[in-house]
């Protein structure tokens, strides 16, 4: 259940015992004045004569108020106590007959009294069953999820054994296998966005992904209309510990940004022999090399840059990338210069 969804049920079911509990309270006043006024006319003209307490009495006693709704507010003669001693008594009178489904209530010859219960106890079927139902479909979707994680699993295992994988890099699968479902809980956006139209796609991603990247280096340092642009064609990526994202020579094919994780970037010169590393964290980026292959006149993806780097995952990582395709079109669209100008603001 997300918590999106507990935060509005939990505002609404605060909002229908303030209302049940102001209706009932509304209620017990009416009657108690009617009884009240019963009482000024048959007893005595003069309503100061009359103690409220008493009056309660006698309207349980000789009015035979001792059924229906309102019938423990008068016996507890809720309306002498103080403001807070009301709302505490009609709220608690609230979440009883609500978690109750009315069954608290007793008949009586009240209309009022009772066209409320049946209000009452028909809400409070009707959110029960909506309830269940939620709790049904979420139980059968995390369900559904499981299963096929598990069939997943299985399919790698195969695998992994009729290929005769050595034990650390079947450990290797498994652990990869593992942290994707940790870090999508067996969702995978990807596959859904790109079925969907092109610009619909990229509202969806703005949408998803520009709330996240907002405050985080470089995307900070962007305005709006380049930032709309970037998360419209951003891909999410998620690896797990102890994995290369690139290796030192492959052909470098996309823009990382760093969100959670530590990674390690490696650089060998086969020359001299020497190797320099250095550690990337959140708000950190690589590939911006792409920018001067995307600044070629016809920029193609069968003549990508080497990189000369390799990037290793320490812990696992959840990052955003630019593909190079993407980023070639913020050449076409003219907002390169804007992009490279925001890099280099974040080195700086």
């Amino acid at each position: 259940m997300s918590p999106e969804f507990l935060s509005y049920l939990l505002h609404f079911y605060c909002f229908l015992l303030k209302f049940l509990g102001a209706s009932y309270y509304l209620i017990y006043i009416n009657q108690e004045q009617s009884c009240y006024e019963l009482f000024m006319d048959a007893s005595a003209p003069h309503p100061a004569a009359y103690d409220c307490s008493q009056l309660h009495k006698d309207c349980i006693t000789k009015h035979k108020i001792d059924q229906g709704m309102v019938y423990d507010a008068f016996q507890n003669e809720i309306g002498l106590k103080s403001f807070v001693q009301k709302v505490i008594y009609c709220f608690v009178w609230g979440v009883r007959s609500l978690s109750s489904l009315g069954q608290i209530f007793e008949a009586s010859y009240i209309v009022t009294d009772s066209i409320f219960s049946c209000g009452v106890i028909i809400f409070g079927l009707i959110l029960l069953a909506d309830l269940i139902a939620r709790m049904q479909t979420i139980v059968q979707s995390a369900g559904a999820r499981r299963e096929r994680q598990r069939l997943k699993q299985r399919k790698l295992e195969e695998w992994t054994h009729y290929h005769h994988l050595p034990s650390h890099l079947k450990g290797l699968v498994r652990q990869s296998a593992t942290s994707e479902w940790q870090d999508t809980k067996g969702i995978d956006d990807e596959p859904i966005l790109n079925s969907l139209p092109h610009d619909l796609q990229r509202d969806i991603r703005t949408h998803l992904y520009k709330d996240r990247v907002l405050n985080t280096p470089p995307f900070s340092r962007m305005d709006e209309q380049l930032l709309d642009f970037i998360c419209g064609h951003l891909r999410t990526l998620t690896k797990a510990e102890g994995t290369y994202i690139v290796l030192q020579g492959d052909p470098l094919d996309q823009v990382v940004f760093i969100f959670t994780g530590l990674l390690q970037l490696t650089t060998h010169h086969s020359i001299s022999r020497h190797t320099q590393s250095r550690n990337l964290e959140a708000g950190d980026f690589f590939g911006d090399d792409l920018i001067t292959w995307a600044l070629q006149p016809n920029p193609s993806t069968q003549n990508l840059p080497p990189s000369n780097f390799s990037v290793k995952c320490i812990t696992n990582v959840e990052a955003f990338c630019l593909p190079a395709e993407h980023l070639r079109l913020l050449a076409v669209f003219n907002y390169i210069h804007r992009f490279q100008h925001a890099l280099r603001e974040h080195h700086a």
